[in-house]
């Protein structure tokens, strides 16, 4: 029984950090938008707004840059449209 106990915890715990939220660096942004082509997005605007609202997209913690970086090309191809 001790031992089902044990397993279940350390696959809990493994589980559980899985998702974290790791803070990209200018490279990594300036990387990911090159290799994805992306013109309008800035790696300096997404950078530091981010930095200056800790890393939150509205009041919820971001779970993914990338898709947020995503979301703000997307974002700016509707607005240059409209």
């Amino acid at each position: 029984m001790n031992s089902q106990h044990n397993k279940e915890e350390e696959i809990k715990n493994k589980n559980s950090g899985q998702n974290k939220f790791v803070k990209p660096t200018p490279q990594e942004i300036a990387e990911f938008i090159k290799s994805r082509q992306i013109e309008n997005v800035s790696v300096d605007d997404f950078y530091l707004h981010y930095m200056s609202n800790g890393w939150k997209v509205g009041k919820v913690p971001m779970v993914s840059w990338k898709h947020t970086i995503l979301k703000w090309s997307r974002d700016a191809d509707k607005r240059r449209s409209a």
